[in-house]
């Protein structure tokens, strides 16, 4: 779990410094926050990822002390779903 604050602020660095959600050092860490996820609170289990997508939306009070507030999960969906797509560089 040390993983996470340097990777929260290291999104939070690119955020405020205006990059954009499809650079390359941005999806890099969507990669690592992808990652992060399925390791240490998903285990790749996919029910269970979606269950937790839904607590975390619907109960943002999880969120809370971990530096990750509405801004920061946008930009780093936004950053997730640029992996996705065939049209970023």
């Amino acid at each position: 779990m040390d993983a996470w604050p340097q990777l929260v602020a290291q999104l939070r660095e690119h955020m405020a410094a205006g990059a954009e959600p499809h650079a390359a050092p941005v999806r890099d860490l969507a990669r690592r926050w992808q990652a992060l996820w399925r390791e240490s609170l998903s285990g790749g289990d996919a029910p269970l990822e979606r269950k937790l997508r839904a607590a975390f939306a619907a109960e943002p009070d999880l969120r809370l002390g971990v530096g990750v507030d509405d801004a920061l999960l946008a930009y780093a969906r936004a950053a997730i779903a640029a992996l996705e797509s065939p049209c970023t560089a």
